[in-house]
């Protein structure tokens, strides 16, 4: 269990330190001044000692000056070009992933390895270029042949870059719900239903995301998941069992954003 908090005091000191220091790194650009007014931006390519300077554009235009036609040449805070990948800098957005958790899950009868499924759909509030704030429900299974879950968490996502192609972490938590109710027998071998709970769910993990102009996000990560839940039944004899569940998960997902 200590490995378990270990990992999420990780996952959330990094989805911290990353836009503090992505906010702190200065980004700077070269910027031409010219005689005739014009104010060009972007990254010097040719060497200092030619008569003639090359530049290139945020925008990937290049452009050459000589250099009796420029006034001065210096480095300013970069300014992006705007609505580049169609992503407004605040707002709302949406969120729909599909997954694939595979691990260890342990019960009274010991622990086994299995393969499960995954299916979210979220919405929320970017509160700023890189930090996001969700609510998310989903549909979970954590191993053939069991019930469905319906998790409810609040998500917090944030990009460590404004590009076309930015990494991401996310930390999630909240509680699940049982979607289902197990079957057991009474005594004269009759089929009874069962009662089935709930519990905590969290995760936290990393990605990638590739944005694109329509504002549209396509996102692949990787991470942890942890849940709980339990269920009672009657077996032959009249006799009551009790299961205890806890799924540790590596979490596959892929979706999008937008």
């Amino acid at each position: 269990m200590l490995r378990y908090r270990a990992l999420f005091l990780l996952e959330l000191l990094t989805l911290i330190l990353i836009p503090t220091l992505h906010a702190q790194h200065r980004h700077l650009q070269d910027v031409l001044y010219l005689d005739n007014g014009w104010i060009i931006r972007g990254t010097i390519t040719s060497p200092d000692s030619v008569d003639q300077v090359t530049i290139l554009t945020e925008g990937h235009n290049q452009f050459v000056f000589d250099r009796s036609a420029i006034r001065e040449i210096i480095q300013e805070d970069a300014r992006h070009l705007p609505g580049f990948t169609g992503e407004a800098d605040r707002g709302l957005i949406g969120l729909v992933e599909m997954g694939a958790p595979a691990g260890t899950n342990s019960n009274a009868w010991g622990s086994t390895t299995e393969f499960g499924f995954q299916l979210r759909a979220g919405a929320g509030y970017r509160l700023d270029p890189r930090i996001a704030l969700l609510g998310v429900a989903g549909l979970s299974s954590y191993q053939a042949l069991s019930g469905f879950l319906l998790p409810l968490t609040a998500e917090l996502r944030s990009d460590w870059s404004a590009g076309r192609v930015s990494p991401f972490t996310y930390l999630e938590g909240g509680y699940a719900l049982p979607l289902y109710r197990p079957w057991g027998f009474d005594e004269i071998g009759n089929e009874v239903q069962g009662q089935a709970w709930g519990g905590p769910v969290a995760g936290g993990g990393l990605g990638i995301k590739i944005r694109t102009r329509s504002s549209l996000g396509w996102t692949l990560s990787a991470g942890y998941l942890y849940q709980t839940s339990r269920e009672a039944y009657q077996s032959w004899g009249n006799v009551q069992i009790e299961e205890r569940h806890t799924f540790q998960r590596f979490s596959f997902r892929w979706g999008i954003m937008f």
